[in-house]
């Protein structure tokens, strides 16, 4: 008879299926597709990054200023 302490070591080493289940893409690793976005256009691609720093740095100043205004 096989005690439980030996099958909880057993169960315990043996090497789960699961991390090659949950990988569900794959990204070929060459130069230029190492980005989940495209930058093939420099002007497009930094006027995206403006408005996407602009914007996470202005949400707090949008809110204070939000919040004090709700308070006349």
């Amino acid at each position: 008879m096989i005690s439980p302490v030996r099958t909880l070591a057993l169960r315990a080493v043996r090497p789960s299926p699961s991390p090659l289940l949950r990988r569900s893409m794959h990204i070929d690793n060459v130069v230029g597709n190492n980005t989940p976005f495209s930058y093939a256009n420099p002007k497009v691609f930094g006027a995206k990054i403006v408005v996407f720093c602009i914007t996470g740095f202005s949400i707090p100043f949008v809110a204070v200023k939000y919040q004090l205004s709700g308070k006349k």
